[in-house]
């Protein structure tokens, strides 16, 4: 995969031999035992990582022992020079996969280079990711952003590259990723399981809303076995608000209005933008707007938690002639049909040759996925949440959300 290219040696040779940067800032973060440090010479991409981030991935206090070992290092460059050195170097033919989706995986062109590392290039956001799977390295290398638009991609490619990491070696330990969203009352995990357009998001912020419900994650969940159950820990992604479900939230939407929160800002970014010009945010063309998971607490005034228990899987449907939200015990069968269509990303085989799994324990092959959701379905009561359209109009509705704890 990075053998020599005719052509292409003297490029690649200058591409191999970059400087490393000697980066001043560094946070280690801790996914479910997996501790992966990132390092930056820039700290306001290193605070944004780490708003995103928490509080699924725990940072590590690292002041009083900064050697600590950790299972990955992973670092971002800003490197014009570098950076076009790289790309001097050429494509040379192969691909690897680089991220597992809901439902696929993406796999990116592999970049010529002489070294151990492989590298692999995404055109469309103009970031290169170097791994070194010997020495358990991570580096994103980009050029200096000139843009908001620039800088949102750099964020989120090293976003997506310690994530990656985390998630391959969650699956090297059994974890179980579902397509879901999730929250906790009184500390007891909820998760909301379904394919896109299920209704997850608008369930969600209607617990966030309507009860003392704590934040677990909008979209994806890690499910852990331990001696009592599962524990259920959220894996952060950009909150998606469609139309649709803002429209449940008019008070919701004003207030996102006039945040100016959007996935590539901090908080506090945000409303120091916001105070200089009153700033207003725009939703993408179709009428979405992306936040991250801290800015849907904000609006929300929710706090977040990073694991707690699993007391109940519940899978929205949407029933015209409902008018209170309605919870229906699933069967066995049903619930075990309805979780294998929630699994995240690709199950029974898994890529062997992805970029960012570093683990070199074969895990290619994924144990039978049907059992896992069976085994999930014999320990955590699965419902239909059945709710018609005025259902997050009504305080019952939050009563049965909250009766539920009382009858698991």
């Amino acid at each position: 995969m990075g053998g020599s290219m005719p052509g292409n040696s003297g490029a690649a040779a200058r591409a191999r031999s970059r400087p490393r940067p000697e980066a001043q800032h560094r946070i280690v973060f801790d996914y479910s035992g997996c501790r992966i440090g990132v390092s930056t010479e820039h700290p306001d991409h290193l605070e944004w990582l780490a708003e995103f981030l928490t509080p699924s991935f725990a940072v590590v206090p690292v002041e009083e022992r900064p050697h600590e070992p950790v299972d990955c290092e992973t670092i971002l460059s800003l490197d014009d020079d570098a950076f076009e050195r790289q790309m001097a170097a050429g494509p040379d033919g192969e691909s690897v996969v680089c991220f597992e989706m809901d439902t696929r995986v993406v796999r990116l062109p592999v970049w010529h280079t002489d070294s151990s590392e492989r590298v692999a290039f995404d055109e469309t956001e103009r970031v290169f990711y170097y791994a070194d799977a010997r020495r358990r390295r991570i580096e994103v290398l980009a050029p200096t952003p000139s843009s908001a638009s620039g800088a949102l991609a750099v964020r989120l490619a090293l976003m997506r590259a310690v994530r990656e990491v985390a998630m391959h070696a969650a699956h090297a330990k059994e974890g179980v990723f579902l397509h879901a969203a999730g929250f906790a009352l009184e500390g007891n995990g909820l998760i909301v399981a379904g394919p896109k357009r299920a209704g997850k998001s608008t369930l969600l912020l209607f617990a966030l809303t309507a009860t003392p419900a704590a934040l677990l994650s909008n979209d994806r969940l890690l499910l852990e076995r331990n001696d009592s159950g599962f524990l259920v820990r959220g894996l952060p992604t950009i909150t998606t608000l469609r139309p649709n479900t803002l429209d449940f939230f008019p008070d919701i939407q004003r207030l996102l209005l006039e945040s100016g929160f959007h996935t590539g800002v901090t908080i506090s970014e945000a409303k120091r933008l916001s105070r200089k010009g009153g700033v207003r945010v725009a939703p993408a063309p179709d009428g979405r707007f992306g936040i991250t998971n801290p800015q849907l607490c904000e609006l929300t005034s929710s706090p977040a938690v990073e694991q707690v228990p699993a007391r109940a899987v519940l899978f929205p449907r949407q029933r015209s002639e409902t008018e209170v939200l309605e919870l229906v015990e699933a069967s066995k069968e049903k619930a075990v049909a309805q979780l294998r269509r929630s699994l995240f990303g690709p199950q029974d085989e898994r890529p062997v040759d992805a970029l960012f799994r570093l683990d070199s324990r074969p895990n290619g092959i994924c144990r039978d996925s049907a059992k896992a959701c069976r085994t999930l379905a014999d320990a955590v009561p699965c419902y239909f949440c059945d709710v018609g359209p005025s259902s997050y109009e009504r305080a019952a509705s939050a009563d049965a959300l909250l009766g539920l704890l009382h009858d698991v």
